[in-house]
């Protein structure tokens, strides 16, 4: 009898223990439920459409915006990135047996917002021989993995300079595949000891998905730089016959657009 009458006792305090857990989840769920239930808010249209945007995955800089320099300032930091710095996508080189100096200074910047900028002190540039390319020394960047370049179509370059030394410094600007073979280039000179804005264009003489933008001091001399760019001439403000250069690239804003239709 006293184990039947344990086992009665037993079940009849496990059904009050889940009567009691039902009756909270009832009671969970309903203030949820309520909660839920915002009032005073406004109706969405129903032509009301659109596209979602988030700039992730290069689908702004990289993508959307036309620019094709990656940390064209100078200014990524570890705040954005652990590993970031003003170097950062930036490679220092030196051909043809040549040598110098690079260092970030700010000190004197364009503008105080872009304090970053980067000094190259060529002391020497190679004449041998052996060597059949360009030598000199400068930077090149990739850009957002790989710069793509069309055949026949220009590529506006910019980039603020000075010249800290007596003469002015010849600077070659290319475009080359990832094993230095130029695919467009041009060629100018620093001409002042303020800061001053130098523009060139590049013509592609063929299609690549992996091109890299070469700055190339050619002669001796120290020279600072900041604000390198590079559009391609076809973006949506030339297409739209704006006066505006640069802007954004008129083909990805076309598919987009297409989509909304």
């Amino acid at each position: 009898m006293k184990k039947v009458k344990h086992s009665f006792i037993f079940r009849r305090s496990l059904n009050q223990f889940k009567t009691i857990v039902l009756f909270g989840l009832c009671l969970l769920f309903t203030a949820t439920t309520t909660a839920q239930n915002i009032r005073g808010g406004k109706k969405i249209s129903t032509d009301l459409f659109g596209l979602f945007f988030e700039d992730i995955n290069y689908s702004a800089d990289g993508g959307l915006y036309a620019e094709l320099i990656r940390n064209r300032s100078f200014e990524y930091n570890p705040t954005e990135q652990r590993e970031w710095n003003p170097f950062s996508f930036w490679e220092y080189i030196s051909p043809g047996f040549s040598y110098g100096r690079i260092s970030v200074e700010t000190s004197s910047p364009v503008h105080p917002n872009n304090p970053h900028y980067i000094v190259l002190d060529v002391e020497h540039v190679g004449h041998e021989e052996k060597y059949t390319g360009e030598s000199g020394v400068g930077i090149k960047n990739s850009g957002f993995d790989g710069i793509v370049i069309r055949k026949g179509e220009k590529y506006n370059f910019s980039m603020f300079a000075r010249q800290p030394s007596s003469s002015p410094v010849s600077i070659k600007i290319s475009l080359q595949d990832p094993k230095g073979r130029i695919l467009a280039e041009n060629t100018f000179s620093t001409s002042s000891n303020e800061w001053a804005k130098y523009n060139a264009s590049l013509t592609a003489a063929e299609n690549h998905d992996t091109a890299r933008l070469v700055i190339l001091a050619i002669t001796g001399g120290k020279f600072a730089l900041d604000v390198v760019s590079l559009f391609p001439e076809k973006t949506l403000s030339v297409l739209w016959n704006n006066e505006r250069s640069n802007g954004i690239y008129g083909d990805i804003t076309r598919v987009q657009a297409f989509r909304l239709l």
